[in-house]
């Protein structure tokens, strides 16, 4: 017996008989091999009798091999000796055979049987000897799935006594999703946030930062695409790419990417399908008449722009490093189609799926032409498959658009239900389907952001079998997925493998709400607890796996009366009537005692005083977050419990909780402040100041944003004691809603002259409709004048129409004009004066002219789709005129005139004769003060609620 012989003997000896050396179980990893067999226990890899044995020469495979290594020096054992498969001596000790199962060592081993047949599969089979030596195969279906059972047989190594200890184990294993997205480009930005620094030692570890992210984060939980997007290239915009292109700078990023690609990562881009931005180009004839939107010219059909342009981008993309694109389209549904340019219309005439094929063939065709194999997906709008319960002209248009379209570019959907990705998938006959999975959602409050519905962690992973269908280039597209995060982890796994513990395919709209996402409370242990596991380590995981089974939501706690009220707007919108909404009083109730315990639980885990340097820093930071639930959670529940009084008409308790809410608040503040929160992440939970608050807590949010409520609640309440003092009694609001509005007839040689005040005689013998009614409801159930009235007055000749406008506004400074040109929405965030007419009231045809108080005008022509939609039509271009005089701090004044001509164009040739005396016309009359109130003629839900509309009578 050799003299090392003898000492593996005695090692053995000892390993047994201290108990190192037990039956073993696979080890808890994430995402966890579907198929494993444990055949032993661990045994000892002699390492001077140990070699890898490259059997593939690729260069994933040598970094697959580079993983491993590390892996083994990470134990504190010595790296393994490499050869190649053409070098190996004779056998003998521990050969471990690394390559794709069609290399010959690997053949003749019987891997070929073992390995998957599917793209990234591997097979790990791990077969020790008699004498001490043995045999490890690492066998991929490819190269990326031999550097797959790198990263898994390094899980499967451990050291003890300063040898290496390998588990004897067979593992078979692939995925379902061959590509798995992680949005991670802000992180990788943080990482490169001295990128540009001109101090080469800092740009140079931003680098190594970013290297290590893909290897920590990317491939050791087998997500295989990153995306970087506009951002990545310093600005929200299609042009950050081309203008980097042209820069020649931003070499870090080809460097990143390189690195990725050696790894087995692959490298996305989202870019619109616009041919030119706005700004800059305004008086470029090349792109005169064509569809303005996002700030982007459109077009569908003028392939020599189109050519142009993906060309470049898809040369931008190739010297950047990326493979796989998507390409989102403009949005359809609304305003945008009905604007195509005259060459588009005729050259399509309505058929948009002919459109949209041409859109796809011509980037595809550039792009596969830039980067031989890139991957090409069409976010083709309508993307959301809810669209196929709207209306059956999407059962027209999709199947249409399938055949149409070339048959190897993919599509990208939102989430959606089984059925309706099942009929998508017929429709656009089995193309690869990419799922952008958006777990949270925004929740809008009264036209605005008011917040952001997402947290740290979310059961929806779980339903990624919904939205699977093998192919080789299905992709799972999930975004918001942060560093060192068990929303990451969970994706991960799922895509990974939608057969998981607890997976399911029976998505609905509903988990799209905070209301039924249950956190970490639905989810198998079988899932949680290995990913907390890889986060936190195995002690004191009890006490990690208590606080991520809390339904901490940060949205609960912070806006529940906005939460209900967007939740009943997304129930109704999504046809969710079977779903019963929980109490808020409640919701809230349940985030104070989930506050409570998590707090508790990380109590526990911070008294331990040997508690490692990063699992302390996590718990600190867990526990700041759950203290945010406990200390906001009690006003904030005073605060539900008062407005569910004052929406039940029950206000006699009301302002003594308001009271107490508020010293709640005061204190809560304190102790947040003594507990050092601010800065942790929580969220968007509001506007305050006008403007949506940041994702991370901020002590000031007492003070600017929740004592604001409770003061506004306390104004309600006092104003409405002795019944409300904007109320508008039943018999006024009948007889507002009954009028008719007057249009009186110029005399000869009488004029108007357009300066925005409103002096001359004719408006003086014109009826005014004085009194407008607040639109909707209040949250007492109540219909409400408006703070600030409005007053209207038409008159009219041969020429054409005029109207009058008086304004009270006594806030004139605050007053927005931020609309940059003509037909630019951002107008509706103005201070606004809203017209429609409905010239022939028998017709559903009908104008809709906004302006604003710094005279820039909108205008276009509703049409309500069968599904219930409204397309504007903006390529109506009239010519009116607007002009405004302020009176400061007052009101605001506006005269406008309308030509009769404006009503018998091309795009609404319905006004046959100007209107005589009896003409009736249908109008509605609107005002919004920059989105914080909105006011009408007569009482509405909505200003495109036609049959409310009163008449004008021409007199």
């Amino acid at each position: 017996m050799s003299k090392y012989s003898r000492k593996y003997c005695l090692s053995l000896a000892f390993f047994i008989a201290s108990g190192i050396i037990q039956a073993a179980e696979f080890p808890s990893m994430v995402p966890m091999p579907r198929e494993t067999n444990v055949s032993g226990n661990n045994v000892i890899l002699q390492q001077d009798k140990a070699r890898i044995i490259v059997c593939t020469e690729h260069p994933i495979v040598r970094s697959g091999l580079s993983l491993l290594q590390k892996a083994i020096t990470d134990l504190g054992c010595a790296a393994l000796p490499e050869e190649s498969a053409q070098e190996e001596d004779a056998p003998g000790g521990w050969r471990i055979l690394l390559g794709t199962a069609d290399a010959k060592p690997l053949v003749e081993e019987g891997a070929a049987e073992l390995t998957p047949d599917e793209i990234q599969g591997y097979a790990i089979d791990v077969r020790p000897k008699a004498d001490g030596g043995g045999v490890v195969l690492l066998a991929g279906h490819d190269p990326e799935g031999a550097m797959y059972a790198c990263v898994t047989f390094a899980r499967m190594l451990s050291a003890a006594e300063g040898n290496l200890l390998v588990l004897p184990a067979q593992v078979r294993d692939w995925p379902d999703f061959k590509l798995r997205v992680l949005d991670s480009e802000m992180e990788l930005l943080n990482w490169m946030q001295n990128i540009t620094d001109k101090d080469e030692q800092k740009s140079r570890r931003a680098v190594e930062t970013a290297k290590r992210f893909i290897r920590e984060q990317v491939v050791a939980y087998k997500i295989n695409v990153v995306d970087l997007g506009f951002k990545t290239f310093g600005r929200y915009s299609n042009e950050a790419i081309l203008d980097a292109l042209d820069s020649g700078g931003y070499n870090w990023v080809r460097e990143i990417t390189d690195y990725g690609h050696a790894h087995g990562v692959k490298f996305s881009y989202i870019f619109w399908t616009g041919v030119a931005p706005i700004k800059g180009n305004e008086n470029n004839p090349r792109y005169n008449n064509l569809m303005q939107l996002a700030g982007y010219y459109h077009t569908w059909g003028d392939d020599e722009l189109l050519q142009e342009r993906y060309s470049k981008l898809a040369r931008a993309f190739a010297h950047f490093g990326y493979d796989i694109i998507f390409a989102h389209h403009p949005d359809t549904v609304n305003e945008n189609w009905p604007n195509r340019s005259a060459h588009d219309r005729e050259r399509f005439g309505d058929d948009r799926a002919a459109a949209d094929a041409n859109l796809i063939q011509q980037y595809s065709t550039a792009i596969k032409k830039g980067i031989p194999g890139a991957v090409v997906y069409a976010i083709v709008h309508p993307y959301s498959p809810a669209y196929l319960k709207r209306s059956n002209y999407y059962h027209e248009f999709f199947p249409r658009l399938g055949k149409l379209m070339p048959k190897d570019v993919g599509i990208m959907l939102r989430e959606g239900t089984r059925e309706e990705y099942e009929i998508l998938g017929r429709y656009y006959e089995n193309r690869p389907i990419a799922c952008y999975h958006e777990i949270f959602h925004a929740i809008i409050d009264q036209g605005k952001i008011a917040g952001v519905d997402r947290a740290y962690i979310s059961e929806q992973p779980r339903f990624a079998k919904t939205f699977f269908f093998p192919h080789p280039q299905s992709c799972y597209y999930n975004i918001w997925a942060n560093d060192r995060s068990v929303i990451r982890l969970l994706k991960a796994w799922y895509s990974w493998n939608v057969n998981a513990p607890g997976g399911e395919n029976s998505f609905s709209k509903k988990y799209g709400l905070t209301l039924f996402d249950q956190m970490g409370a639905n989810l198998p242990e079988s899932v949680l607890r290995p990913v907390l596991r890889e986060l936190y380590g195995e002690v004191h995981l009890a006490e990690f796996l208590e606080y991520w089974r809390q339904p901490l939501k940060p949205m609960w706690v912070g806006m529940p009366e906005i939460i209900m009220q967007a939740s009943v707007q997304r129930i109704n919108e999504w046809n969710l009537s079977e779903i019963s909404l929980p109490d808020p009083v409640g919701e809230v109730s349940r985030q104070i005692e989930a506050g409570i315990r998590a707090v508790a639980a990380m109590d526990r885990v911070l008294a331990d005083d040997t508690l490692a340097p990063q699992a302390r820093k996590d718990a600190q930071d867990l526990r700041k977050y759950a203290l945010v639930f406990k200390f906001l959670g009690p006003p904030q529940l005073l605060y539900a419990k008062a407005y569910q009084q004052l929406k039940n008409n029950d206000i006699a308790n009301i302002l003594p909780m308001v009271e107490t809410g508020k010293d709640e608040l005061i204190n809560a503040g304190t102790k947040l402040k003594a507990e050092n929160v601010n800065g942790v992440r929580f969220e968007s939970c509001g506007i305050a100041n006008g403007k949506r608050v940041g994702v991370h807590w901020d002590n000031s949010l007492i003070d600017t944003l929740f004592l604001p409520r409770f003061e506004k609640l306390e104004e309600i309440v006092k104003k409405g004691t002795a019944g409300s003092e904007r109320a508008v009694p039943n018999d006024v609001q009948e007889n507002l809603n009954s009028r008719v509005l007057c249009a009186t007839l110029l005399k000869e040689g009488e004029a108007v002259n357009l300066d925005g005040i409103v002096d001359e005689e004719a408006w003086a013998r014109t009826p005014a409709a004085e009194t407008f009614i607040a639109i909707g409801k209040t949250r007492r159930g109540e219909v409400v004048f408006p703070e600030a009235q409005t007053s209207v007055r038409f008159l009219y000749n041969d020429q054409g129409l005029y109207a009058a406008f008086r304004c009270i506004e006594p806030g004139t400074d605050d007053m927005l004009a931020g609309a940059a040109r003509r037909d630019d929405f951002a107008i509706f965030n103005d201070d606004e004066i809203e017209l429609f007419f409905l010239p022939a009231p028998e017709s559903s045809v009908r104008a809709h002219m906004v302006f604003n108080i710094g005279g820039q005008k909108l205008d276009m022509m509703p049409e309500k789709q069968p599904d219930g939609t409204i397309i504007n039509i903006v390529r109506w271009n009239p010519e009116w005129s607007v002009k405004i005089a302020v009176d400061h701090m007052t009101a605001w004044t506006a005269e406008v005139f309308i030509p009769w001509n404006a009503f018998q164009d091309e795009h609404f040739a319905i006004l046959k004769d100007t209107p005589k005396v009896g003409t009736t016309w249908k109008v509605m009359v609107g005002r919004s003060r920059r989105q914080l109130e909105y006011s009408g003629v007569v009482w509405s839900t909505s200003f495109h609620d036609t049959d409310r509309y009163p008449t004008l009578i021409f007199k």
